[in-house]
């Protein structure tokens, strides 16, 4: 997918801007490429939140428990920054909030 080949040094705002149309538009199937693209070294804390913020608006989507699964390991895990923990905390609690 065109968005886990972005270089995101050079292209922060354009992924940014890819992911936020994820919130409506959200192609299921790419929601772990998503996440994948969450560990990239590259990856800033801004572009880790906004793919976070933007599967949380899927909680009906057949990758819903993928999503849980793994934003709920992110929002334990301490290599990520603190906003990039409390935001995937948030997505998990948007996805299971029903």
């Amino acid at each position: 997918n065109e968005i886990a080949e972005m270089d995101t040094a050079q292209n922060e705002k354009l992924v940014r801007a890819a992911v936020r149309l994820q919130r409506n538009n959200l192609v299921h199937a790419y929601a772990p490429y998503f996440l994948d693209f969450i560990d990239r070294p590259t990856t800033s804390p801004e572009i880790q939140v906004t793919i976070l913020e933007a599967l949380g608006w899927h909680p009906q989507s057949y990758m819903a428990k993928t999503i849980a699964d793994r934003v709920q390991a992110i929002s334990r895990d301490e290599k990520y920054a603190p906003e990039v923990r409390n935001e995937a905390l948030k997505t998990y609690n948007r996805i299971y909030a029903r």
